[in-house]
């Protein structure tokens, strides 16, 4: 199930959306950060996928956060190409 991109706050700064973990767990049905997480776009329709960052990128951090949350970066940049990355965050 997709979340819709009005669940989001967005940091132009950073190019970076964020959702608080109760929002996006509530809207995926699932406990814990899942493996990827699918955005809908109520101005295009388009639905991106998103995934877990890897050790290669710069915001990459070895102990995950310690729990408190997870960034994740599109699957397919050339579908969003103004986020680079998506934030859950324990709330």
């Amino acid at each position: 199930m997709a979340i819709s991109l009005k669940e989001f706050e967005f940091d132009l700064k950073k190019k970076q959306l964020k959702i608080t973990s109760e929002k996006a767990f509530n809207k995926t049905g699932k406990k814990g950060f899942p493996q990827c997480l699918f955005v809908m776009s109520h101005l295009t329709g388009i639905e991106v996928e998103f995934r877990p960052i890897r050790e290669s990128h710069p915001l990459f951090d070895e102990d995950q956060w310690d729990g408190e949350q997870m960034i994740y970066e599109p699957v397919q940049a050339n579908l969003c190409p103004n986020v680079k990355t998506l934030v859950v965050y324990n709330s």
